[in-house]
């Protein structure tokens, strides 16, 4: 899926050496043992560090919100993925959904368990140096984010890729 260069040999954990950048593999990579809360204990996606590892596999264009479709490449495979990746966490771990809202009207999901921040969709602001400050939150109930229509297809669909790439479907 990308070309990946360990920087000095080494792989750092929750990093990658990915077009001549070192960064963070996701926000809240340092508590990734995090184990899933739902009743699918049988599932090769047992801690959120798996759900992250597959999540890179399963994304596609057609997953990523619309006005970011066009731009889409392989290489930033986060990018308009972060309010069905929120559910997805929100799913599978609990916590809370958090949005974040820019001055250009854009949002931003992530997630917020057990008194750390997950955003498995960090990289596609790491790649561009933006910083975000998750402390400007609004947090969302869950049901909101489902309740577009697109959004909820994207799921499905996010789901169903996520399904293949693990094996469980």
């Amino acid at each position: 899926l990308f070309n990946i260069e360990p920087k000095n040999g080494y792989i750092v954990f929750g990093e990658f050496w990915m077009t001549g950048k070192l960064f963070k593999a996701f926000e809240g990579h340092q508590f990734g043992n995090l184990k899933r809360i739902d009743n699918k204990k049988d599932s090769k996606i047992k801690t959120i560090n798996d759900l992250f590892e597959y999540l890179m596999k399963a994304h596609s264009k057609d997953t990523a919100h619309p006005a970011c479709q066009s731009s889409w490449v392989k290489s930033d495979p986060t990018y308009g993925q972060c309010a069905i990746v929120s559910m997805i966490v929100n799913k599978m771990f609990g916590g809370d959904i958090r949005k974040l809202k820019f001055e250009d009207g854009n949002t931003h999901y992530f997630n917020f368990i057990n008194g750390h921040t997950y955003d498995l969709t960090s990289m596609q602001f790491d790649l561009y140096n933006i910083e975000l400050d998750y402390s400007k939150f609004i947090k969302v109930d869950a049901s909101y984010c489902g309740k577009n229509q697109n959004t909820m297809e994207r799921y499905n669909k996010l789901v169903h890729n996520l399904e293949k790439v693990v094996g469980e479907k």
